[in-house]
């Protein structure tokens, strides 16, 4: 998330999975690196797409030997 492609990508990557419309903000503060959190409207009928663990090799098609078995796991906060 330091490289401002990677913050672009990351932004898309939400957006394919929920309406854009849905999609308000994201917050990455680098000394917390494993975690970002995303903000999203309650009405989002495509939360269950969101919530879960999606595998890197699945979503990015040119994905690195490195980024392969990455996984990323989505957890659902109410505040």
């Amino acid at each position: 998330m330091e490289v401002p492609k990677d913050k672009q990508d990351f932004a898309r990557w939400v957006a394919c999975c929920v309406d854009a419309k849905h999609f308000y903000a994201f917050f990455y503060e680098p000394s917390a690196r494993d975690m970002v959190i995303i903000e999203i409207a309650r009405e989002c009928p495509q939360l269950d797409r969101l919530i879960g663990e999606h595998r890197c090799r699945e979503f990015f098609k040119n994905s690195s030997k490195q980024e392969q078995d990455q996984v990323t796991k989505v957890f659902l906060l109410h505040l």
